[in-house]
């Protein structure tokens, strides 16, 4: 009877295709971005590291194999993701960001600064609503010089004090500072007080914002890129260049028992001589002319057998009892 041949998987047959690939890679992405917004509404940690491992595992298998081509992918994917959290920034600060910031205890609450963009004059109002048995109120202002995101900071620039308006809001009364900042930059602040002999403090706010848009969008994109960069180009890197040492090493020793005759050979094995091709079969190199040495399958010996014949302990031929070398991989034997 006529043994049926195994045929491919569904799979196997799609990753042989033209479109496994790009679909690997588009799958690559989007898995990026809902792990990148992940961690940005705080529900993932880690997404960082899991876009790498996940940049890197998906593509290989859809296809992506070469070394140079996933080395070069891995810069791709860290500019790609950089643009998503640079997007995920830029939206954060055209809402507002955290405009309006109190203390926990609620002793100030409402803190704001005005306009929040760019001012044509380079002067910015920060006021807060002050409730009462507050005082010594004043304002800290800090350039932003890192951002990734929604988080940010910055540099302290100097704390000012804020004085009573008289204008009342929310039971409490409106206190401000007019304070004059440069343009061509980002700053976050937050109130300060005493109230009832102890120091209180509001969260931190953003702005003003003095940065045209294009140069916002530059700053933000190499801040983004900054940490990317540290946390998904580099473990992709690395895990690239190791699996591909390891697999070169691998495929050295497979070649190497291979051409001691240990092993049955592959098909499409390289010459150790000149790299050509082989086949499984073959027994001259079509490429150099080198003469490919034969696998013999290790046998088991009769009894009988026993006394008259050995067994190679490197290539497993048989081999007479009084040889004194393998005729086929021409090991020496000691007596």
């Amino acid at each position: 009877m006529r043994e049926k041949m195994p045929t491919e998987s569904n799979f196997t047959s799609f990753i042989k295709s033209r479109y496994a690939m790009p679909i690997g890679i588009v799958l690559t992405l989007i898995l990026s971005f809902f792990l990148l917004w992940g961690e940005k509404s705080g529900a993932l940690y880690m997404a960082p590291l899991l876009i790498a491992i996940a940049g890197y595992l998906i593509p290989k298998n859809f296809g992506l194999k070469d070394i140079r081509w996933i080395m070069l992918w891995g810069a791709v994917l860290v500019l790609t993701v950089s643009a998503m959290a640079t997007a995920f920034t830029v939206s954060y600060y055209d809402n507002g960001g955290y405009g309006k910031v109190s203390s926990s205890d609620g002793g100030l609450i409402d803190g704001t600064v005005a306009p929040y963009s760019i001012s044509d004059n380079g002067t910015y109002i920060y006021e807060v609503t002050v409730m009462p048995g507050c005082d010594n109120v004043k304002v800290i202002v800090s350039e932003v010089n890192m951002v990734y995101l929604e988080s940010r900071s910055g540099t302290v620039l100097d704390s000012y004090l804020l004085e009573n308006t008289s204008t009342e809001r929310s039971g409490g009364w409106i206190w401000s500072a007019e304070i004059p900042l440069e343009n061509g930059s980002n700053y976050i602040f937050y109130f300060e007080g005493v109230k009832d002999g102890e120091e209180i403090r509001t969260a931190v706010g953003d702005g003003p914002l003095t940065m045209e848009q294009y140069d916002a969008w530059l700053f933000y994109f190499g801040q983004n890129f900054i940490n990317i960069f540290t946390w998904v180009g580099i473990p992709f890197f690395l895990l690239a260049l190791v699996s591909w040492w390891i697999r070169r090493n691998l495929d050295r020793v497979i070649t190497e028992m291979e051409e001691a005759g240990r092993i049955p050979p592959r098909d499409g094995r390289p010459c150790i001589q000149c790299g050509t091709s082989l086949s499984k079969d073959a027994e001259v190199c079509p490429g150099c002319g080198r003469i490919i040495p034969k696998y013999i399958p290790p046998q088991q010996l009769t009894e009988e057998e026993e006394g008259d014949k050995l067994v190679c302990s490197e290539c497993g031929a048989e081999v007479e009892a009084d040889a004194e070398f393998c005729p086929n991989c021409g090991e020496g034997f000691e007596e």
